[in-house]
Formats: C-alpha cells, sequence, structure tokens
C-alpha cells in the first residue's frame, strides 16, 4: 500500500483478510479507507454491510 496509497484494491484486500481473521474493527477501517478512495466499490460496501449486520447482531 505505501507503492500505491490511492489504490482502494489493497485496502478492501486487506480487509477481507482481516474480517476473516474476527478482527472486524481493522477490517471496518480498512473498507473505510478504500470506499474514501473508490466511493463506487461495490465489493467494499458489500463487507461493510456484513460488519454492520454483525454490529447489530451484538446489540
Amino acid at each position: 500500500m505505501r507503492l500505491h496509497p490511492n489504490y482502494a484494491e489493497p485496502h478492501y484486500n486487506l480487509g477481507r483478510v482481516y474480517f476473516e481473521q474476527g478482527l472486524i474493527e481493522k477490517a471496518r477501517k480498512e473498507f473505510e479507507t478504500a470506499l474514501m478512495i473508490n466511493p463506487r466499490h461495490s465489493q467494499t460496501k458489500r463487507f461493510l454491510g456484513y460488519i454492520q449486520m454483525v454490529d447489530r447482531s451484538r446489540e
């Protein structure tokens, strides 16, 4: 990501790794960064939706 800080894809990929490991807050941060770079990144939106569902289920 140091080489291409303005690409959403590396942030999305890292967010997926964190998500799969159960590191939800780290995943959220990476997904939010990816969306700041590319607000139209649909896969990132989908995973943020999953995180919101997890958040709601914990309430």
